[in-house]
């Protein structure tokens, strides 16, 4: 499992040549570590500003980042099975067709997973947003902002390991999917790191 290799053996294989860990597993870990910053900056601040709603926000946070470090662990799996599949025989057409559905099936799950890590992205900014960002202390403001912004960038990551993953008509629903989800993920996070740049004095 991902979460349990020192960080360095972890970027080691992420440099490597080889095709797995790639960007969706990215994708889900730099996902993770925003969710472990905005849950900090909540509760550092609800220590003083006694809000409940940061507490809940936080362990709501905490549950997300679980599930994303299983995101990324499938991410792999999901790919290396895509990659299995398209070595399966094809000699007879009975094997073509077994190759064939193998391969269909194989991408919807790679396909999915990246899609799965956009949902909990979303799940955890919406977690943040509203008056419990706005009752972030300003000494944990860098941390909010910097959690929100790594949130952004893994979920542009993980839509583009959908489009790439989309080039079958069984996968079109999914990538329609991450389309609608990028689309309204945008407009919470814009005012998610609006409050945060306020409280930064930006």
């Amino acid at each position: 499992m991902i979460e349990q290799q020192p960080i360095k053996d972890f970027l080691d294989s992420l440099a490597s040549d080889s095709p797995t860990p790639g960007g969706g597993t990215a994708a889900a870990l730099s996902a993770a570590m925003s969710c472990s910053l905005m849950a900090m900056a909540l509760r550092v601040s609800q220590k003083k500003v006694q809000d409940p709603t940061m507490q809940e926000a936080a362990a709501k946070l905490d549950q997300i980042r679980s599930e994303l470090l299983n995101l990324a662990d499938k991410d792999a799996e999901a790919f290396e099975a895509y990659m299995s599949a398209r070595r399966l025989p094809k000699d007879t057409e009975s094997q073509k067709q077994e190759r064939k559905q193998a391969m269909t099936k194989a991408l919807i799950q790679a396909t999915q997973v990246p899609l799965n890590t956009m949902k909990a992205i979303e799940q955890a900014v919406k977690a943040v947003a509203g008056k419990t960002a706005e009752n972030v202390l300003p000494s944990v403001a860098s941390d909010l902002y910097s959690g929100i912004k790594l949130a952004q960038a893994a979920m542009q990551c993980a839509f583009a390991n959908v489009k790439i993953n989309s080039t079958k008509e069984e996968t079109q629903p999914l990538y329609e999917e991450a389309v609608d989800l990028l689309n309204n993920f945008e407009e919470i996070v814009t005012e998610l790191e609006q409050t945060a740049k306020s409280l930064l004095g930006m």
